[in-house]
């Protein structure tokens, strides 16, 4: 085995499901970075269902922790800061912007601008259509971006 295949294996794998969905996943991984703090300054979320059945218009939060992004409402905006530190000596701010447009049950637009995720610590940016399976966030309050 060559060098060069064998380091294309390490870095985009042998074609698992993540390899297809996501290349660059490895890689993402390996320069993950542990996220210090994370604050979200702006949480909008316009129609969606809580896990009660509940529906809700209009919600309007900001200020807390990060602990979830969102994605069961017809249209959310999610912006915060992450905060880590490089090299253990050099702090940094970042704020990162999710949109995720779901129009239907199956069907999500998800739209984030480059940064950190505040849970893995990989830098994250996307553009994209998704195709969700029924039961992956039918009747969610929150879940994952």
């Amino acid at each position: 085995m060559s060098k060069l295949s064998e380091w294309f294996r390490r870095w985009y794998g042998e074609g698992s499901a993540d390899d297809k969905r996501n290349p660059f996943w490895r890689l993402t991984e390996y320069l993950a970075v542990n996220v210090d703090w994370a604050i979200t300054l702006l949480d909008l979320r316009i129609y969606f269902t809580r896990k009660d059945g509940q529906r809700v218009l209009f919600y309007f939060a900001g200020l807390y922790p990060t602990k979830q992004n969102f994605w069961n409402g017809f249209i959310t905006i999610q912006i915060y800061l992450a905060k880590w530190t490089a090299f253990k000596i050099l702090p940094f701010v970042w704020p990162k912007l999710l949109i995720v447009i779901r129009p239907c049950k199956s069907r999500v637009l998800e739209i984030s601008t480059p940064g950190v995720l505040f849970d893995r610590g990989e830098f994250h940016a996307k553009f994209a259509f998704m195709r969700l399976e029924e039961s992956d966030a039918k009747n969610w309050e929150e879940g994952s971006v």
